[in-house]
């Protein structure tokens, strides 16, 4: 494994592929996580009607809802940045392999 040494940067894309790796086991999971949630609720909510109580919990459930999405849009955006950045780690690597001479 590479390290980083305090006089110069060092970008490993082996060590970042690994990190989204991880990240996307961890990430898969949370999203799992609230698709069942979802429709759980949705399936509970289907059969359920209390007087005073349902609009309430309604709104409780709209505000998880976009809790829920915000979580799962800065998945995406995480997901986006880390490819994103190995890309631009390529290029870099390639531009600076085709200035040195052979």
């Amino acid at each position: 494994m590479f390290t980083n040494q305090m006089d110069r940067n060092d970008y490993s894309i082996v060590s970042s592929e690994a990190t989204q790796a991880n990240f996307e086991q961890v990430a898969s999971r949370l999203e799992s996580a609230l698709d069942r949630r979802d429709t759980d609720v949705k399936q509970a909510m289907a059969d359920y009607q209390a007087d005073g109580v349902s609009e309430e919990y309604a709104q409780l459930e709209q505000q998880w809802n976009s809790a829920g999405q915000q979580v799962r849009d800065v998945i995406a955006a995480i997901r986006n940045s880390l490819v994103e950045n190995d890309d631009v780690a390529r290029r870099a690597l390639s531009a600076a392999r085709a200035s040195i001479p052979s």
